[in-house]
Order: C-alpha cells, then structure tokens, then sequence
C-alpha cells in the first residue's frame, strides 16, 4: 500500500504480472479497491486500468463499502478511470 490512501501500488504490481507469466503462471485478472472495509484503502483506478489495459487483464473494481460515496461531487476524483473496468461491484 501507498501513500495517504493506502492505494495498490502499481509497479509492484506490474513487476509480480511480469514475474508470475515468467514462472508459467497465468493471472486471472485484478481487482482495484474504491474503500477498503478494514483500512478505506483506495487505489488509483486509472492507473490500475492502465496496468490491466497492458497485460490484457480483467479489471473489477470493488466498491461496495465506499461506492456510494462517489455519488457525493467532493468524492468523484476516486472514481477517474472507473470507465475502463470490466466489472464493479458497490452497495447503496
């Protein structure tokens, strides 16, 4: 996790895509989190999609403890890149 919202880092994330093809592993995809339940961790959507969009992965975003808030115009800058998921999941 980085930074003041805890997001996903996506170097480490792209060289653990890398290394897990090298090892004959094959990812199934990522999932990006708007509000983590135990930390309200968020990670940069966008720049996770980026990640995904790279190495042809499937992107889900969960937002079921946070989403809704993305209604709220003061909470919609999380929400840059949702657009590019394959699928997300938030409870109102």
């Amino acid at each position: 996790a980085a930074g003041r919202f805890r997001a996903m880092d996506t170097v480490a994330l792209e060289a653990a895509i890398v290394s897990d093809r090298e090892a004959g592993m094959l990812p199934a995809g990522i999932i990006a989190c708007v509000g983590g339940t135990s930390t309200g961790g968020t990670d940069d959507i966008a720049a996770v999609a980026a990640v995904a969009k790279r190495h042809g992965l499937y992107l889900h975003v969960d937002a079921a403890w946070a989403g809704s808030a993305m209604i709220c115009p003061e909470y919609r800058h999380f929400w840059a890149g949702v657009e590019d998921a394959d699928s997300i999941v938030f409870n109102p």
